[in-house]
């Protein structure tokens, strides 16, 4: 069996292992990339495919909805929008290939198996390395007893390569994946049902967050089930799918999604032969510098598990990871913070955030905690959009304390706010930067600005607004005449 050598060996080539493997060889080690699939994996399969779909639906909604554009059978097409994603992804991958010869890293294609903690066999190949990064990501979880064929019954990772008009799709888990696609689909002219074992979609954050957004999809005809289940999911002789609910009810669809989570790719690796740790759900066991229990092996992305409720399985949290452990291999007292990651939900309406939710803030600083929440429709770029249902939230330490402890937004172009705040997070600026900084107009940013004006008491409350509100009966504005 050949023998090659290297300084770092990295196994899986999504986002976190291509960036490990490039921080690495930018600090001069003799690198080798293992990747059993297409480069950079579930990062284009995933994150760039559907995000490409959601910027189409998101566009097509925008007219269909907002604009009084008369739109004379309309349709999507499919199967371009199939043949430019996979153009795109394939054009990607050769850039981050040809990155990786100009770097000199050797991209290894196969499957790697650790034969003991230095050495890794692919194939008929022997890979030894004084450091080994696992970045092997997670792939879609599902149930025991229903046959994903990928056409009628699929994950995530079938979904995305769509190159047909899906006529009506149950998605089965509605956290961030199964609402994402749930918005998507109702966009584009499916009739979607959403099914969550939760009384509310959208659980694990805000309950005005979950309700904003269900809202929104109600209004799109989105039928969602909560505190639901199905029993049985079944091609039937007719071709369509019938799913059978715990509420009593037969769903009968053209596709059912099952966006019920992912798990771990540990268990192809002979991950026992080199001594590393799983958790109980068969993640890698690490640190905030990606260390293992074995002090040479490390894990990067979504295979590895800190215990850190900032552990997000995003590629630009997979991205941080590996930087950490190329920069951890020389400098060991460097380590990772993620106390401000920023992210964005690509759902109708979007959602992005920034640290703490309202809910963990509460909960870790008690009642204390300040809150401004500054409605979209006081905002005059929403106005521009057609678009001002949602809000932008700011949240605060106790004072006297001034640390912004995060944010969270709900609506069109929110994302705009999460970097701002990520870096006020990660630097620990106090809020009352934001109150005499200048944003551009008319911009979702300046939302963030008012939301600190609220905290300040220079700016009425959210409620104000709220078209419920008691308090409005009977409210009038005078109007003085000279």
């Amino acid at each position: 069996m050949p023998e090659f050598q290297y300084d770092l060996a990295v196994v899986g080539g999504g986002p976190g292992g291509v960036t490990a493997a490039t921080a690495a060889a930018m600090r001069g080690k003799k690198v080798a990339l293992i990747s059993s699939e297409d480069l950079m994996g579930y990062g284009l399969e995933g994150a760039y495919k559907s995000k490409t779909l959601y910027e189409v639906a998101r566009e097509f909604w925008a007219v269909r909805s907002r604009w009084q554009v008369a739109i004379q059978g309309a349709t999507v097409n499919f199967a371009g929008i199939y043949e430019a994603n996979s153009a795109g992804a394939d054009h990607l991958r050769r850039v981050h290939a040809d990155q990786l010869r100009d770097m000199g890293i050797d991209l290894i294609t196969g499957y790697a198996k650790f034969a003991d903690p230095h050495t890794l066999n692919v194939g008929d190949l022997s890979v030894s390395a004084d450091r080994i990064v696992i970045a092997t990501g997670t792939r879609p979880r599902v149930v025991g007893g229903i046959k994903v064929d990928g056409f009628h019954i699929m994950t995530s990772d079938h979904i995305v390569n769509v190159d047909r008009q899906i006529g009506s799709i149950l998605v089965l888990g509605a956290g961030v994946i199964g609402c994402e696609f749930a918005s998507i689909f109702a966009a584009l002219g499916s009739a979607v049902t959403l099914v969550d074992t939760k009384p509310k979609i959208f659980n694990h954050d805000d309950d005005d967050i979950s309700q904003e957004l269900t809202k929104t999809l109600r209004s799109m005809h989105v039928d969602i089930r909560a505190n639901c289940r199905s029993t049985s999911i079944e091609v039937g002789d007719d071709g369509k799918v019938h799913s059978v609910l715990t509420d009593g009810t037969e769903v009968i669809t053209d596709a059912v999604l099952l966006a019920i989570g992912r798990i771990p790719n540990t268990d192809g690796i002979n991950i026992e032969a080199a001594g590393v740790e799983l958790n109980d759900w068969g993640y890698v066991k690490t640190e905030s510098c990606m260390v293992t229990n074995v002090p040479h092996i490390y894990a990067v992305g979504d295979v590895g598990f800190r215990d850190d409720e900032n552990d997000l399985c995003l590629v630009h949290v997979a991205e941080a990871e590996g930087r950490a452990a190329a920069r951890h291999m020389v400098e060991p007292e460097s380590c990772l913070t993620t106390s401000h990651v920023p992210f964005i939900v690509f759902t109708l309406p979007m959602v992005a955030g920034a640290g703490l939710n309202e809910r963990a803030a509460r909960k870790k600083y008690g009642d204390g905690v300040r809150v401004g929440k500054y409605a979209h429709v006081r905002n005059s770029r929403a106005h521009c959009m057609q678009a001002p249902q949602g809000f932008v939230k700011l949240i605060v330490a106790p004072s006297p304390d001034d640390t912004v402890l995060g944010t969270r937004g709900v609506g069109a172009g929110v994302d705009v706010i999460c970097g701002e705040v990520s870096v006020m997070i990660e630097h620990q600026l106090p809020y009352t930067y934001l109150l005499d900084s200048i944003h551009a107009h008319p911009s979702m940013s300046e939302s963030l600005q008012g939301a600190a004006l609220i905290i300040s008491g220079e700016k009425m409350d959210y409620h104000v607004f709220d078209e419920a509100a008691p308090h409005l009966t009977g409210l009038h504005t005078r109007i003085i005449k000279p």
